[in-house]
């Protein structure tokens, strides 16, 4: 049993959770301007660990043919065969429901959102065999996780979640293109759609560039709408140092340090804002 929980873990890359989870706590904090209930709470967490699941256990089923083609994923569970395929559409059938459940417990606007959720969750895999916007689609998913927190908190879509949303998406897209970049190649040859595999490595690197400043700029505009401190503002300008080393690591096409720019800067990203969040909301609101 042991055994079977860490082959579904390694599937999803239960590591991963450290990108999507802090931006959708410190999107909560913001707008309970504390913690929320500890109802509202339960169910955000079992929302957000069931939709990330249901979204990368999709995207391991929908991409296990190309990793067995691929040298960098074919050590995957699903093209080594470590999970059959009827325990994977099973896997997804639960983390469905258990988020559709989650969805039930919260405000009405969280479920009457949810389709619209699903659709992203269920459809990003597929995406890049059509279009080079699946690295926006893949921050639109992480984007509607920070919305939703929110969401469950106050019951409203308001402004500052819009920017928060479109924020994370422009910096998930930003360090996905990075990501991209070791599959250039393997991309033009299947004829898959990427900015890399489109543009070039080092053009797709400038791109990266601007979304990471469009994000940052959002972030900031965030503050303004929340009338933050300059606790808040402080955090947006780690964040921006942290993203700004980033690429630096991956200059000049540099990709031998990638695993260590798009996890560990990402990670500190990402719990950077949730611990300037917390700051916020205990003494600075």
């Amino acid at each position: 049993m042991k055994e079977r929980v860490i082959k579904y873990a390694r599937m999803v890359q239960i590591e991963h959770t450290l990108f999507a989870l802090p931006f959708s706590l410190g999107a909560m904090l913001l707008a309970a301007k504390g913690l929320p209930s500890i109802w509202t709470l339960g169910w955000i967490l079992v929302a957000l660990v069931s939709g990330r699941s249901l979204a990368m256990g999709m995207n391991r089923y929908a991409d296990r043919k190309l990793d067995l083609l691929n040298p960098r994923t074919r050590d995957r569970v699903l093209p080594g065969r470590q999970l059959g395929l009827l325990e994977v559409r099973m896997f997804l059938a639960c983390t469905a429901a258990l988020l559709i459940l989650a969805t039930a417990m919260l405000p009405p606007l969280c479920l009457k959102l949810l389709p619209l959720a699903l659709l992203l969750l269920l459809s990003y895999s597929y995406l890049k065999r059509f279009t080079w916007a699946s690295h926006l689609v893949l921050g639109l998913c992480l984007a509607t996780a920070v919305a939703g927190s929110w969401i469950a908190v106050r019951g409203t879509l308001d402004s500052p979640a819009v920017m928060l949303g479109l924020s994370v998406m422009f910096w998930v897209a930003g360090f996905d293109i990075l990501y991209a970049g070791q599959d250039i190649e393997f991309d033009r040859e299947q004829g898959l759609h990427s900015i890399p595999a489109r543009l070039g490595l080092l053009r797709s690197q400038i791109v990266a560039r601007l979304f990471h400043g469009l994000s940052g700029l959002g972030m900031a505009a965030t503050g303004v709408l929340l009338e933050a401190s300059w606790l808040y503002f402080c955090g947006v300008a780690g964040i921006l140092v942290l993203i700004g080393y980033e690429h630096v690591v991956v200059s000049g096409g540099d990709l031998g340090k990638i695993q260590r720019a798009f996890f560990g800067v990402n990670v500190a990203v990402s719990v950077t804002f949730l611990l300037t969040a917390a700051l916020e909301v205990a003494l600075g609101a």
